[in-house]
């Protein structure tokens, strides 16, 4: 890899500036999230949920994961995703724990992510503005 590409990718993720993890708009998602999606902790499986996660043997272990893996399955990180609930043994409730710490998860990432870029665009004071929810 080029070093000049090297040097502009270590600044953009690893700046000193990078620290400076602005908490307000973090707790704003997190907190959107929970009030979002806190009501489906305690609800039961949906629909195709019956065909694609209760009655698939192919995401109720690792070698049945690995085996549609092997033979060209579609979207392997989304059955991973239900294998790994359905191995931990939580039953529903841990696949919409899993599933809501996911959504948190990609929401501060895209926040953290479209700061970034609207920072390398000329908006320096980004983190102030309430838009995070809008990543929900």
């Amino acid at each position: 890899m080029d070093m000049a590409v090297t040097g502009d990718i270590k600044r953009l993720f690893f700046s000193d500036n990078a620290a400076k993890v602005p908490l307000g708009p973090v707790l704003i998602i997190v907190i959107a999230v929970l009030i979002a999606y806190i009501n489906s902790i305690r609800c039961d499986f949906q629909f195709s949920d019956y065909n694609v996660i209760v009655n698939n043997p192919a995401v109720h272990s690792w070698h049945g994961w690995f085996e549609t893996i092997r033979h060209l399955g579609i979207r392997p990180l989304l059955k991973l995703s239900y294998t790994f609930s359905w191995t931990t043994g939580f039953g529903v409730t841990g696949f919409h724990i899993f599933n809501i710490a996911v959504h948190g998860a990609c929401s501060v990432l895209i926040y953290f992510l479209s700061v970034r870029c609207l920072k390398s665009w000329g908006f320096e004071r980004i983190e102030q503005i309430t838009f995070p929810a809008l990543f929900i």
